[in-house]
């Protein structure tokens, strides 16, 4: 997960993650982003959000493939 700013002090957050399986990880994270300051009614403090999800192992996946492959 990425988020490009030109301010990167606009978002911050704390998460915890969990491996599955080999090369399969959870993770939840609480992510408190800046409110725009160029929105009417604005209140001009942090938003805070939940995020979660699953990650994969790019380079374990790729070496299971290559493994079952080769037999």
């Amino acid at each position: 997960m990425a988020k490009v700013s030109e301010k990167p002090s606009e978002s911050m957050g704390i998460g915890l993650g969990y491996t599955v399986f080999d090369g399969i990880e959870i993770f939840i994270a609480q992510v408190w982003t800046q409110n725009n300051k160029n929105v009417k009614r604005s209140s001009l403090g942090h938003t805070p959000t939940i995020t979660y999800g699953v990650s994969f192992n790019l380079n374990r996946g790729l070496e299971w493939i290559q493994n079952s492959l080769q037999e």
